[in-house]
Order: C-alpha cells, then structure tokens, then sequence
C-alpha cells in the first residue's frame, strides 16, 4: 500500500488588510489612553472633592467610569480587529457611530461645530465605509 505523500492543498487563509491593522493598533492606543483618563478624570475628582476646590468637571465619577468603559471597549475592539473577529467589526462600527453622535450632540445645544468636529465626523464616516468595504475579511 503505497502512501501519498503529495502535499495537500491547504485552505486559503484571509490576509489581513493593512488598512485593518492600522486601524486595530489605533484603536488599541486610544483605548489605552482612554482608559487612562477614566483614571486622571477620577482622581481629579477626588482632588476636586477633597479640596472644593472647582477643576472644570462638574461630575468626576461618571466622566472618569465613561473613559473607564470606553478604554475597554476600545482596546477589546482593537484585539478584535486585529485578529479579524467579526465581532470586533460590529462593535468598531458601533463605537464610531457612537463617535459621530458625540461630535453632533453640541448643535442641539445651539453651540456650532468646530473644525476638529467636522473631522471627526468625517473620518468616523470613511472609517465606517471602509469596515463595511472590508468586513469580509473577518471571520
């Protein structure tokens, strides 16, 4: 009995655009530093609390467990985007929704938008389109 040793045709692996692996490793870093503030913003809360003295947030805690949980979506997104997990396209999707929303908010405040908000929602945009131009890649 004769043993085939002809090498068998392995399934084609998807490569990862390099535009995925930019956007996962930035989204790592901003999760990070994210996360960092949620830690700065609390602490300057309790500094705020402690000497009455007013730094500018009017609630510390909540700010900083925002940061806190933004940071850890963010950095959870970006391992995910790097490893091509479909779920990590979904959340990525919505977290830069979640960004467009945020950089509107100030009009139904009256306040106009600045420059850095029209960028913002400009990226956010094109961030969008290219997650929906590449998502099958993901698995």
């Amino acid at each position: 009995m004769a043993m085939n040793t002809a090498a068998q045709p392995m399934a084609p692996t998807k490569r990862r655009p390099a535009g995925v692996t930019v956007l996962g490793i930035l989204t790592l870093l901003v999760g990070i530093l994210s996360f960092l503030a949620g830690i700065i913003v609390i602490a300057l809360g309790f500094v705020q609390f402690l000497s009455q003295i007013n730094i500018g947030f009017s609630n510390p805690l909540l700010s900083g467990i925002a940061y806190l949980a933004l940071g850890v979506l963010l950095f959870l997104c970006g391992a995910g985007l790097l490893r091509l997990a479909m779920w990590a396209l979904g959340l990525g999707i919505i977290l830069w929704i979640l960004a467009i929303v945020l950089n509107v908010i100030p009009l139904a405040y009256g306040i106009h938008l600045s420059l850095f908000n029209y960028v913002a929602i400009g990226f956010s945009v094109l961030i969008i389109i290219y997650l929906i131009a590449v998502r099958n890649h993901f698995r």
